[in-house]
């Protein structure tokens, strides 16, 4: 074996163990994703809902949703087909919104090229809160549980007689058999 040969096996092998760690570390979820070595998001300077009147909304702010124990800050995208969650959280078609009585549905994808906005769902705690920013006024829900279905559970989209958030994304990661919800009330 020569120098060049030796010199070209080693370079394949680093790049074989390169690729691998690329590959294979975004699933070890456990590993990467450890939010309390993050910063803590910074509070939200919307008022709560609960404060303002109803003439006095804002509505110039993007509606958005926050999980400040994921770190995660983005834009609910709304439309009637699942290509609105490629650029962030897609509010479900007839789901209700923060005004109406009812369930709101929010969707995400997690391994997705171009939006991998729910990747760390599965690390919500019970107790966790989320807000919804929602015609210029921030929402804030405490989730109640979280629990994982079969795919075709569509019951957790179901219309409930009370204010609901409703969060879902796929699990386990890189397959799609399973949903995995988190379900929040309303903080009165």
């Amino acid at each position: 074996m020569t120098g060049t040969d030796r010199f070209n096996r080693i370079l394949l092998w680093s790049i074989v163990a390169v690729n691998a760690t690329t590959i294979c570390l975004p699933l070890a979820t456990g590993i990467r994703y450890n939010p309390s070595r993050l910063a803590p998001l910074p509070e939200s300077s919307i008022p709560l809902a609960s404060r303002v009147p109803l003439g006095n909304r804002v509505t110039q702010i993007p509606n958005s949703l926050r999980i400040p124990s994921l770190h995660l800050e983005s834009t609910i995208q709304e439309g009637e087909t699942l290509a609105a969650a490629s650029s962030g959280v897609w509010r479900r078609p007839a789901s209700s919104t923060p005004l109406e009585m009812g369930n709101m549905v929010l969707a995400g994808h997690r391994t997705s090229p171009s939006s991998a906005v729910f990747r760390y769902l599965p690390s919500v705690k019970v107790g966790d809160d989320i807000e919804v920013i929602w015609d210029g006024l921030r929402y804030v829900y405490r989730v109640a549980e979280t629990l994982t279905v079969p795919e075709n559970a569509t019951w957790i989209e179901d219309q409930t007689g009370t204010n609901r958030l409703t969060l879902y994304t796929c699990t386990p990661l890189l397959a799609s058999t399973h949903r995995f919800v988190v379900v929040a009330h309303p903080v009165l």
